[in-house]
């Protein structure tokens, strides 16, 4: 049975500033799904569903939303879930609300709410078409800040607590059990419009001007020795010096499809899998890598459907793995719970030859490593 909740995006659910922190509605998409949770729980029995065997999914801001739902409130998820499977979406390095005060006052301007003694109060007064129009002129993922948006998730001390870093970090997360994973290519859609970065500073400028701007420009270094600017080292990986729309091209699509994606997601599994306190599993997939420019692009997953029988059997059984006395368990690969140990094959991967096959979790290690120091030091949203 499928319920789906219609998210609240940019400033409609992550609007952040001192006056929403303290009006109290930080992060009220978070919340707002929160609630749609509380009314499955009291109805889907009505519908034939089972209250306490709620799974939920989404992919890209839909699989950020499925962590954040394992993080909210410290992790405390009232029962209102029993599974997690997150496409193509982790957590954000969330700083804190007073970051968005520079937004919220440029949303207040362009809603023409600068004069109110009440400038949250205006906002939610002023005509939908003159709030859409005031939204509609703040950068999103087509501008040049790019991937580095600006209306998401903030830490307000209690929707979102801590950061997902040290949330993670101190086990306050849902033990429940959890799929997660990622196409090898997330950051091709992120990095088109760069047409200008022509040259190592154009690039370094980018990343410095709209994902460190905390971060002192000789710290960022060493990030982009390991985000060099050679074609066959970027993003579609594996193909060569094919693929480079513009001279940076490759070397963006790497940077950003790790900073949104593969950072977080990579830090979240393995620290889940040292405490061992919940199921595991992870995913990668290299599907439709001959893609021109893109490869195995973000949304991939869904352009194919590889997931969707994994999908039906977890949220069946809490297992992604087709069930034991299934005819149709004969020849499958068994898709193995993450350890994260060194060298383990543990990423289940999708690809376009045949059958799935088992993969490490350690591309790019030093290079990720690195960008999650500096993303837990100078949280980039």
């Amino acid at each position: 049975m499928l319920v789906a909740e219609v998210a609240m995006s940019a400033a409609y659910g992550f609007i952040a500033g001192k006056e929403v922190l303290e009006d109290g509605v930080s992060n009220i998409a978070i919340y707002d799904q929160r609630e749609a949770l509380k009314w499955v729980n009291r109805y889907i029995h009505a519908f034939g569903g089972d209250s306490s065997r709620v799974t939920i999914n989404g992919g890209s801001a839909g699989g950020v939303s499925v962590v954040y739902q394992m993080l909210a409130f410290g992790g405390n998820n009232d029962g209102l879930f029993a599974a997690a499977f997150a496409q193509s979406g982790s957590f954000l390095s969330s700083s804190p609300t007073s970051r968005g005060q520079v937004y919220y006052d440029k949303l207040v301007k362009d809603a023409d709410c600068e004069d109110s003694s009440d400038t949250l109060g205006c906002l939610r007064n002023v005509p939908l078409d003159t709030l859409r129009g005031a939204v509609d002129k703040s950068p999103d993922i087509f501008s040049y800040r790019g991937g580095a948006i600006i209306w998401t998730p903030h830490v307000d001390g209690s929707i979102l607590q801590d950061s997902p870093f040290n949330l993670v970090r101190d086990g306050k997360i849902s033990k429940v059990p959890l799929v997660i994973g990622n196409m090898d290519d997330e950051g091709t859609n992120f990095a088109l419009q760069y047409t200008n970065h022509t040259s190592d500073g154009h690039f370094e400028d980018w990343v410095h001007k709209y994902w460190f701007p905390d971060a002192p420009r000789s710290s960022l270094g060493r990030l982009f020795e390991l985000y060099p600017s050679t074609p066959a080292e970027g993003s579609p990986f594996g193909t060569g010096d094919s693929n480079q729309l513009y001279p940076q091209f490759k070397r963006t699509a790497a940077f950003a499809g790790d900073a949104i994606f593969q950072s977080p997601r990579r830090y979240l599994v393995r620290k889940l899998a040292k405490k061992g306190e919940q199921k595991l599993w992870c995913y990668a997939s290299t599907k439709l890598k001959d893609t021109p420019i893109m490869g195995s692009f973000h949304g991939s997953d869904y352009a194919t459907g590889f997931l969707d029988d994994p999908l039906i059997y977890f949220v069946n059984y809490h297992d992604p793995n087709v069930p034991a006395d299934s005819a149709l368990t004969g020849g499958m690969l068994a898709w193995p719970e993450y350890s994260g140990a060194e060298g383990s094959l543990g990423v289940y991967t999708f690809n376009d030859e045949g059958d799935p096959v088992l993969t490490t979790d350690t591309f790019r290690e030093e290079a990720i490593e690195e960008l999650t120091r500096l993303s837990q030091e100078y949280p980039i949203f």
